[in-house]
């Protein structure tokens, strides 16, 4: 039973394999990581750093998916490896900025000038639903307070009323901010369960696009657009739309610009989370390029288009190289996959997005 527990907590998840390795388990986790295990044939296992290291600074790599909320993060370390993790992201509120639960606090006596940053009125509600805030004007908003060290597991999937307070005033908020942000999870699923089934007809894409562009000119007023809600549901949109468009649903060039500026806030969303050359990131940067072929090589693509396109592919698959070479070695068979895809950057995606 202690070997089995061993084993359990110390092996190490590499390109869909594990293997125990005695020195590379010392490494402790954060969820801001300064280093990436990878594994290739030819080099055997390293850790290869994806962000600046000063000095006599500790080394370590992510035991879980970093990309999400503390909560969540904390369910998936409290689970797997049977510890709080009380880095300075964790115990941070708004997790150092990153705001993945702020909700907006319209009445902070800090807030800017309404005008400063008020969407303009003649915007169509989908584009404009995608950046309500100026970016250069920080916004205050209520985030809620750490209290994971206390919880049990039922408690962080059935989370009681939390604390949220302002990052702005400090002022604690008198509506119940968790139900609130319940009830937008609930409507995120409610809006993809009918894309889980394949195969997806043309009625039911177009519902879920209607679904789920409602969903986010309603919520991305009130929430942060660094959210997780917003930024699944930003993701699934795009999906929708990618989709409906290779199976040649009518698409004009304000659906094409909707379709890229949800896959580029998902970036932008991932770069203001995770380290510079994190590879999670390979990951949003390949479905973007997938999402785009599939734009370009939809029959209703107007022709336009077609060049801005196809140079916006090739950019991304060059990040991703980047990214890729960075944190898993020019050796790694996802560097080689990228490598394959620019080769070949004119041919249609190989498989539906579904």
């Amino acid at each position: 039973v202690r070997l089995l527990g061993i084993l359990d907590v110390n092996v190490i998840t590499v390109n869909q394999a594990w293997g125990l390795f005695a020195l590379a388990a010392m490494l402790s986790h954060s969820c801001e990581p300064n280093c990436w295990p990878s594994f290739d044939p030819d080099q055997g296992f390293a850790f290869y750093a994806i962000d600046n290291i000063p000095p006599d600074t500790e080394l370590t790599h992510p035991y879980c998916n970093c990309g999400g909320p503390t909560f969540i993060r904390q369910l998936e370390l409290r689970d797997g490896w049977y510890f709080a993790c009380m880095c300075q992201r964790c115990i941070d509120a708004s997790e150092k900025g990153r705001f993945l639960r702020g909700v907006l606090h319209p009445s902070c006596p800090t807030a800017p000038n309404d005008s400063a940053h008020a969407p303009p009125q003649d915007s169509k509600p989908l584009v404009d639903a995608q950046a309500p805030h100026c970016p250069r004007v920080p916004q205050p908003y209520f985030v809620p307070q750490p209290l994971f060290a206390e919880r049990s597991s039922d408690e962080f999937r059935n989370p009681p009323r939390e604390m949220w307070k302002c990052d702005g005033c400090g002022e604690e908020s008198g509506e119940d901010l968790t139900t609130l942000e319940a009830e937008a999870r609930r409507e995120v699923d409610d809006a993809v369960s009918p894309i889980t089934l394949l195969p997806v007809d043309r009625r039911v894409l177009k519902l879920a696009i209607k679904n789920l562009s409602s969903l986010l000119a309603k919520h991305t007023r009130r929430l942060h657009p660094n959210h997780y809600l917003i930024s699944e549901a930003q993701y699934q949109l795009a999906r929708c739309l990618a989709s409906g468009a290779a199976h040649g649903a009518k698409f004009n060039e304000q659906q094409l610009h909707t379709a890229v500026n949800l896959i580029n806030q998902r970036i932008a969303a991932a770069d203001a989370v995770l380290a510079p050359y994190d590879p999670s990131k390979i990951e949003f940067l390949l479905h973007k390029a997938h999402y785009l072929l599939t734009l370009l090589h939809a029959p209703t693509l107007p022709t336009s288009s077609r060049t801005l396109l196809l140079k916006d592919i090739q950019a991304t698959y060059r990040r991703a190289l980047v990214v890729s070479r960075i944190s898993c070695g020019d050796a790694n068979p996802r560097t080689k996959d990228i490598l394959h895809r620019i080769a070949n950057v004119n041919s249609p995606p190989s498989a539906s997005i579904f």
